[in-house]
């Protein structure tokens, strides 16, 4: 599912698959763009390096050489927030650790109140509930997709 996530000065906004900051697009390569998205939809926890090689490499074997340098290439790209954005986590993976707004500027008012007030790992499953019906409505009518 396409969404918008706003955290300090920084907008990523996975419809356009970019990253910017103060509204200039963040130069940032697909894998650790990637990265970034699975460790912000997953921010309410501690996302292990096996788990982001799954889902990134699927049926790849990548070294961990490959994630790390998935990982620098955000750290680089977030150089502008007040406090690291991405927390290692030794010998298990890494954590989003800046306060993320999903941006819900498409919702009617109602609908935005509701989701500003779930709380972080809610709006997670909320985007995952919304990206499966999506999904099954497409296959269901292919012409409104």
């Amino acid at each position: 599912m396409a969404a918008v996530f706003a955290f300090d000065d920084y907008v990523l906004d996975t419809s356009l698959y970019e990253l910017r900051l103060r509204g200039d697009r963040c130069p940032l390569a697909r894998k650790p763009l990637d990265v970034l998205e699975h460790l912000i939809l997953n921010r309410h926890r501690v996302v292990l390096k096996d788990e982001l090689r799954e889902r990134l490499w699927p049926g790849v074997h990548v070294t961990d050489n490959a994630l790390v340098q998935a990982i620098v290439l955000v750290r680089e790209a977030l150089v502008h927030t007040p406090a690291p954005a991405v927390a290692s986590v030794r010998g298990r993976g890494y954590r989003f650790v800046r306060p993320v707004t999903p941006r819900t500027a498409d919702l009617d008012a109602s609908t935005q109140a509701w989701v500003a007030a779930l709380p972080d790992r809610s709006v997670a499953a909320l985007a995952r509930f919304a990206e499966d019906e999506l999904q099954r409505r497409s296959l269901r009518n292919p012409r409104s997709a």
